[in-house]
């Protein structure tokens, strides 16, 4: 084995693309990505990037086999998957990389075992405590939490627990030197003015435009900004449309209101702004399970659902009065370093 990292990155949403390119930034060790994400290759710096085809398409049988209880989806006779499974295992056989860091795929870190490589697997929030999960935990080296233990699932199996590394609280490379004064200026925001900046991911739907903007109505008093994909400027709501780096914006708000998944969790914490959570419906329940656990450290304003118009100046002022330092401490300036040392660490035990 060499000593160099391979990762697999799922390419759905961005919170996989932001921890890997968090990861790297800090690793002194040549790396490989394996990834569908549809982002530039210079987005994960000097690592090579494999491109795979997506492991979907019209199958070529008509006969339908259900997933052994070990995988969570394993389609027969569709093209895209046997091709991605064979680059894949093409590229952990060239390489010959002493870890394969997945984040994330139950099916990738099974496959990544089989080929010998010994495997990491990231950790995400949820109850993943079913066959496939524990057939992909069982099989690694080590577990990477992206969050602390205070954030850890209350019901964690012990194996699981055991071998998880918790790096405390990282995603996305924040921007560094932001102007706070300078950006509420050119977002022609008053000193005095109540910002509220909307985080809209690329994983989920959101929040519906026209709920956004009732609630913009209902609080005269503050102003609304939408960060993130946004073709609805119809509804009255200022938008900057989608952004590779939100903090600058993020960085100006009196009030971030987002779901409760990792990146905009993550960065919310980063610049230690009060955080209005919304979880959205994600297999696993894992934004529910996550916004459980930031209402019960009491760092965030929880709500199970998006509030109706008459109760947004409350939810705003609870928010407000709880500060964002709570939600500040999951994060740590180091996070990132710490997490790439114990790779580091796992390749000098495993490349001995």
């Amino acid at each position: 084995m060499r000593r160099h990292v391979a990762f697999y990155v799922h390419h759905h949403g961005r919170g996989h693309v932001s921890r890997t390119r968090a990861l790297l930034d800090q690793l002194v060790l040549p790396a490989t990505v394996l990834t569908s994400a549809a982002v530039e290759d210079a987005t994960f710096g000097d690592a090579e990037v494999v491109r795979l085809p997506l492991d979907t398409g019209v199958p070529e049988s008509s006969i339908e086999l259900p997933p052994p209880a070990h995988l969570h989806y394993a389609p027969v006779g569709v093209p895209g998957l046997r091709e991605r499974t064979a680059l894949i295992a093409r590229a952990l056989a060239d390489r010959a990389p002493a870890l394969l860091v997945v984040d994330v795929s139950a099916e990738v870190a099974q496959l990544g075992r089989l080929a010998g490589v010994p495997t990491v697997v990231v950790r995400q929030h949820g109850a993943r405590w079913d066959a496939a999960h524990l057939a992909a935990y069982d099989g690694a080296v080590g577990l990477l939490a992206p969050f602390g233990p205070e954030l850890e699932e209350p019901d964690v199996p012990p194996l699981v627990r055991a071998r998880t590394f918790h790096a405390g609280g990282f995603g996305r490379p924040p921007a560094r030197d932001v102007d706070r004064a300078a950006v509420r200026h050119d977002l022609g925001w008053d000193p005095d003015d109540q910002g509220v900046v909307v985080l809209l991911g690329a994983g989920g739907d959101g929040p519906r435009p026209e709920d956004i903007a009732a609630a913009a109505r209902a609080t005269p008093d503050h102003r609304w900004l939408v960060v993130g994909r946004w073709d609805h400027d119809d509804v009255g709501v200022a938008a900057t449309g989608w952004v590779d780096d939100p903090s600058r914006y993020l960085a100006a708000a009196d009030v971030v209101v987002g779901s409760a998944g990792h990146n905009t969790v993550m960065e919310a914490a980063t610049v230690a702004r009060p955080l209005v959570c919304v979880p959205e419906d994600r297999p696993f329940d894992e934004q529910r399970r996550k916004a459980a656990r930031l209402r019960e450290l009491d760092v965030a304003e929880v709500a199970s659902s998006w509030p109706s118009p008459a109760t947004w100046a409350d939810v705003l002022a609870r928010a407000s009065a709880r500060g964002g330092d709570g939600l500040g401490r999951l994060v740590a300036p180091d996070s990132a370093r710490r997490a790439a040392d114990w790779l580091t660490s796992l390749v000098d035990r495993v490349a001995a």
